[in-house]
């Protein structure tokens, strides 16, 4: 029995799909390598098996992670984190360099202790290029290649869009929703949220060039059918959602977990004066329940996107919780349909689920210098392996996307080898060699003995010693 840790001189990282049984029944690499090495429990009755370790050097350092994010509030900068760790078994000196759309914007030297994790942050810097990429390079006056595993030497990240999304809030006011929304990016020109406040008797209907329109304590008497629409507390036949009941101080108890409306927001100590029970139709999600009874919904139309909010924030401790701002940071991202779904950067060796509204039954995905691909279409989302570093172009409704995918697996750049391997319970020895044995079954020694009876037969008839 062969086992090979798969993709240790390629782009997928261990914890890919294996061919070999053995390489399946693998649970996965130990953390520190040249350890005992554990599969999971196999029967051997029978079976011969053996260890051969493959490879000897633990010369590597690798970029683990890479990330890059504009500013909220200042939409015309952005932030880079960098982080590198040494395999080595002594202390390591290398330079990392950062470049945008292929022009370096810094270089910089690094120490990384043995076995250790350099972090880097790069604050401030100016939108010069879309396309970034960190790179490892030996220390100064080293010649030669940097380490014996060059695949983890260059990460690649995108800039987000830049994308000034328009928000009208129609409200008698709300200090706290205007609060949140000037803290997460409204007021100047150069900020991400562009949002101006009418009164309710001002509404006359939806307006061009508006992305998300909110009603505070105001329903129009009939829903729009096109557009992007939050409702807080929305009551009458206008309510989006039919309206079949109240619940008096209602506890959130469930949670669209998978949901992108609820990513790191808990709401389960929530005080809530009163909310309204919302009626769901065919598609509808319940974004937040009470014993089962929804009273924050979602709906995803072919005109649009919309959210209702089945109580008043003014008479609930919401506002005043950290969930408030991450919550309203999920909701403005949802509606602005790109990117608290779609991520940029993937990692490679696993299924990727890329957002693909609209794709159709498949999807068209470029490696770069590949011949294109196709990936089906399920629910909205393009199902894909990826196994190559590097830049990916995707053919979306929208148009034209990149994605870049990094191995980003410490698993797999500690590459130095298991010096024993334990399979069934048992430690596996070294193969003994070829060598001449002697076969000890009881068939073999009768085939002989019969061919030598046939053999004396055959002589003495030819000799006229028998008839």
């Amino acid at each position: 029995v062969a086992w090979k840790r798969p993709g240790a001189y390629g782009d997928t990282p261990a914890s890919a799909p294996a061919s070999a049984p053995a390489t399946a029944a693998a649970s996965g690499r130990a953390g520190t390598a040249g350890t005992l090495q554990v599969l999971a429990p196999v029967d051997l009755a029978g079976v011969s098996a053996s260890f051969v370790p493959v490879g000897r050097s633990d010369d590597n350092v690798g970029i683990v992670a890479f990330n890059v994010r504009r500013y909220p509030r200042n939409q015309l900068s952005h932030e880079v984190f960098i982080e590198v760790q040494s395999f080595r078994a002594t202390v390591t000196t290398v330079q990392l360099e950062l470049l945008a759309d292929g022009a370096t914007i810094d270089l910089r030297p690094l120490t990384i202790p043995p076995g250790e994790r350099v972090r880097q942050i790069y604050p401030d810097l100016p939108a010069t290029g879309s396309r970034l990429q960190a790179r490892l390079q030996p220390g100064p006056g080293v010649k030669g290649p940097l380490d014996s595993f060059p695949l983890d030497d260059t990460a690649f990240a995108l800039l987000p869009e830049r994308r000034r999304q328009k928000v009208l809030l129609v409200s008698a006011g709300n200090l706290f929703l205007e609060g949140a929304l000037l803290a997460l990016g409204g007021g100047g020109d150069e900020q991400s949220l562009d949002y101006e406040r009418v009164a309710p008797r001002s509404w006359t209907g939806p307006r061009p060039g508006v992305d998300l329109t909110v009603f505070d304590g105001f329903t129009p008497p009939q829903a729009p059918a096109t557009g992007s629409y939050l409702y807080v507390d929305p009551k009458g036949p206008g309510s989006p959602f039919p309206v079949r009941g109240e619940v008096a101080r209602p506890f959130v108890t469930e949670l669209a977990a998978s949901h992108p409306l609820t990513r790191w927001v808990t709401l389960s100590d929530t005080n809530i004066a009163r909310a309204s029970v919302f009626a769901l139709k065919p598609g509808d999600v319940a974004v937040a329940s009470s014993f089962r009874q929804p009273v924050i919904a979602a709906r995803r139309a072919p005109g649009g996107k919309v959210l209702a909010v089945g109580f008043d924030l003014r008479r609930s401790d919401l506002p005043m919780r950290p969930a408030f701002p991450l919550l309203l940071a999920n909701v403005l991202d949802w509606f602005s349909g790109d990117d608290a779904e779609f991520i940029a950067t993937y990692k490679t060796g696993r299924t990727w689920q890329i957002p693909a509204e609209g794709a159709g039954d498949d999807l068209a995905i470029e490696p770069e210098g590949q011949p294109p691909e196709r990936a089906p279409v399920h629910d909205g989302r393009a199902v894909y392996y990826g196994r190559r570093v590097g830049y990916y172009g995707l053919a979306l409704p929208r148009g034209r996307a990149l994605l870049a995918a990094n191995l980003a697996d410490p698993g797999e750049s500690a590459i130095k080898p298991a010096t024993s391997l334990t399979l069934g319970g048992r430690a596996l020895g070294r193969p003994a060699g070829f060598g001449v044995s002697l076969r000890r079954d009881l068939w073999l020694y009768l085939v002989l003995g019969a061919l030598a009876l046939t053999l004396v037969e055959w002589l003495t008839y030819n000799r006229r010693l028998t008839v």
